[in-house]
């Protein structure tokens, strides 16, 4: 085939300062999907908040060009160019063009496919986010405070290889010299408690403090061994100051976190020095660093948003597929759940999607099971009677756990309605891997995978008397490169009820939506030490802040203010409910005139019948 010119012309609402449009294809003129590789469009004209970019690229060989468009920028502080994405086209499905004749032009809109909106916000192609949070009354100053005058904390982004290299986090160590080199590299800012939680770029003099709101500074960087913070902590002058100054703002001190404190911490607890060097206060943040994932994800697929071409009203979601297997001691599922043959019996009754746990065994291969705990039988020297012995998931090999008779599933066996032959198939055993779950059942049913990680509760004890989990990063490194692996075209949604791990799921890959499970305002759970978690309204907000698809919500709220379905999907969110509200003919056909995206229930045989 011979060579064709193809001239590709987009146009973006107005892009950033240092940012460019590239585009991505299947073609290797494109990039072959690969971000890294994509070419840099030119930008020829600019009108009413319009950019025009474009240009003509040489395509030989091809009969037709797959691609797409997105905003991005190229960071040269790296030893090589590496490309950060802002925001692409997440079609389910790219452009395609067929190259007939020696010269074609396209022109297209960003993000328009289809006659839908596509775009979404860019994820890790190897730079590293930090977030820092502040709420609950995090400053604690020493000085007297003026309540009649407003506070404000800027984030500056340091690189501790310039300047002092007394860089320390010891108080009685600290150097006041300001460092002069800042890591090149934006900070946004997102406040749970405003009206929009949209994260935006922080201005210069920094963000207003409220010691109720949930603050997040957002940072990314491909120097994360090198990069410190200064946290300024400044008021607004008076208005008499204000009429001999130029200065509006009066910088009281700062606080510095280094290198050190960021990579290895969860929280910590920084003192506030003024230029004087006197300790003026404190100020506690939350770190979380988010690592790019060990698995190149490219542009070629995206499922982030296959609703828009779903025109189903509700999904009817197969709890553990079909259901708990207990309840209370009782038999409630008429198959083992989390198993094989639980979520396949789901589907054939039709399920559009089967919701199932997944966490890791000591060998780090995720599995499916609920509980962060299982029991087994083991007889006692003295008495000679069975006991019951409760150990950590966590702590148990692959091997070990396919060979483990537990409690649950022995008494699900006992009570099990069927067969007693079945019940000991492959299919129906517990703790089944993701991956043959991936392999063995229905492809054309959909999963929605829930990332179980053990949380503190608000006693300060963590859920089910575990004593530590693993680290975040690559425990959802190893259940996302499993499920990017092996789940070719099925349809997947993410969930987890930390944050954090949402948080991770939405940064570290661009394939899957999210959804933030909550359980809200609820006497009928423990509740969660994470205020994230507390509100339904605080969970949008949350959603809205990481770009997550949508919020997972305990149906008991939804039924106690119904209003609460349609603020949601106001903010674009998808709303989708669970809990044992749920399992009532009477509650689900609430919840749909409501207009939920889903439902999640128990025994999803009888409902659909109904």
């Amino acid at each position: 085939m011979s060579e064709v010119k193809v001239t590709f012309q987009v146009s973006v609402e107005k892009t950033n300062s240092g940012d460019t449009v590239f585009i991505v294809g299947d073609c290797p003129e494109l990039g072959q999907w690969k971000p890294k590789l994509a070419k840099a469009l030119r930008l020829v004209s600019q009108s009413a908040g319009i950019e025009i970019w474009n240009d003509t690229i040489a395509i030989e060989g091809a009969s037709a060009v797959k691609y797409r468009f997105f905003v991005g920028s190229i960071d040269r502080s790296a030893a090589e160019e590496m490309v950060t994405v802002h925001k692409w086209e997440s079609s389910p499905t790219p452009h395609s063009s067929t190259l007939v004749g020696a010269e074609l032009n396209v022109c297209l809109r960003f993000g328009l496919v289809d006659g839908y909106t596509f775009v979404n916000r860019g994820w890790l192609t190897g730079q590293v986010a930090v977030h820092l949070s502040l709420h609950d009354s995090s400053l604690k100053l020493n000085v007297p405070v003026d309540k009649d005058r407003r506070y404000f904390i800027k984030c500056l982004p340091i690189d501790t290889r310039m300047g002092n290299n007394n860089f320390a986090s010891n108080e009685t160590n600290f150097s006041c010299q300001v460092l002069n080199s800042d890591v090149e590299t934006k900070v946004l800012v997102s406040n749970l408690n405003n009206d929009d939680a949209t994260p935006y770029l922080m201005p210069s003099n920094g963000v207003v403090y409220d010691p109720n709101a949930f603050l997040t500074f957002q940072i990314e960087t491909w120097n994360a061994k090198y990069l410190g913070l200064k946290l300024i902590v400044s008021i607004e002058n008076d208005d008499t100051n204000i009429l001999h100054s130029q200065n509006l703002y009066q910088e009281l001190g700062a606080a510095y976190i280094n290198q050190d404190n960021i990579q290895c911490t969860d929280s910590f607890v920084a003192s506030v020095v003024s230029k004087d060097c006197e300790i003026i206060g404190k100020l506690k943040v939350d770190i979380l660093v988010i690592t790019p994932l060990r698995y190149e994800c490219d542009m070629s697929y995206c499922m982030d948003s296959f609703h828009k071409l779903d025109k189903k009203q509700s999904w009817f979601i197969g709890h553990r597929g079909m259901g708990r297997t207990l309840v209370n001691g009782v038999h409630n599922a008429a198959v083992i759940e989390n198993t094989i043959s639980s979520l396949n019996r789901a589907f054939s009754h039709g399920a559009d999607f089967v919701e199932f746990d997944v966490m890791l065994s000591r060998d780090r291969i995720p599995i499916l099971h609920h509980d962060f705990v299982t029991s087994i039988s083991a007889i006692c020297k003295l008495e000679g009677k069975n006991s019951k012995i409760t150990i950590p998931v966590q702590n148990l090999s692959l091997k070990e756990l396919e060979t483990l008779k537990t409690v649950e599933s022995t008494a699900a066996a006992k009570t099990s309605q069927q067969d007693t032959r079945e019940t000991e198939t492959k299919d129906n055993q517990p703790f089944p891997t993701l991956q043959s779950c991936l392999e063995r059942v229905d492809p054309r049913g959909g999963f929605n995978v829930e990332i179980k990680y053990c949380m503190r509760l608000r006693s300060g004890e963590l859920e089910e008397g575990l004593v530590h989990f693993p680290g975040r990063n690559e425990y959802v490194d190893d259940i996302l490169i499993k499920l990017l692996h092996h789940s070719g075209s099925r349809r997947i949604i993410l969930s987890s009820f930390d944050p954090d791990v949402c948080t991770m799921l939405r940064a570290k890959q661009n394939r899957y939506p999210v959804l933030f499970l909550t359980q809200g305002d609820t006497k009928k759970y423990a509740p969660y030490e994470d205020s994230r978690t507390w509100t339904v309204e605080m969970a949008f907000q949350f959603a809205i802040s990481e770009s997550l698809r949508g919020v997972c919500v305990h149906a008991e709220s939804l039924l106690n203010d119904r209003s609460l379905i349609e603020r949601g999907k106001s903010k674009g969110l998808w709303v989708v409910c669970w809990g044992d509200d749920n399992n009532s003919v009477e509650n689900i056909k609430i919840l749909k005139e409501g207009g939920v995206d889903g439902i999640i229930v128990d025994r999803i045989h009888e409902f659909l019948c109904s």
